[in-house]
């Protein structure tokens, strides 16, 4: 459906702080719904919600099981790196390690 990245900065990577950008929340659900964050490599899958007052935008920002996807960060990844993802359906998006 659509792909994003983020660039891991110390909110990202430390708190685990998830914001999916203008283009990829156009295929997403609307302020409240749940969204699957599943993770390349067999991670459990973190069960959030969809937080679009966040941003001016309008754009998602993922609220709930920050430390789960903060965790994946840190293994997967360094401070500073870019992390590709996908939308998978309107309530699923999948990060990909480098």
């Amino acid at each position: 459906m659509a792909i994003f990245s983020v660039v891991l900065g110390p909110t990202y990577y430390e708190k685990g702080i998830l914001n999916l950008g203008v283009e990829a929340s156009e295929y997403l659900g609307k302020d409240g719904d749940p969204i699957r964050v599943r993770f390349s490599g067999g991670s459990q899958t973190v069960v959030s919600r969809i937080n679009r007052t966040a941003n001016r935008t309008g754009a998602v920002r993922v609220i709930g099981g920050n430390a789960q996807i903060a965790r994946w960060f840190q293994e997967n990844s360094s401070e500073g790196d870019t992390v590709h993802g996908s939308v998978v359906d309107p309530h699923t998006i999948e990060l990909l390690a480098g």
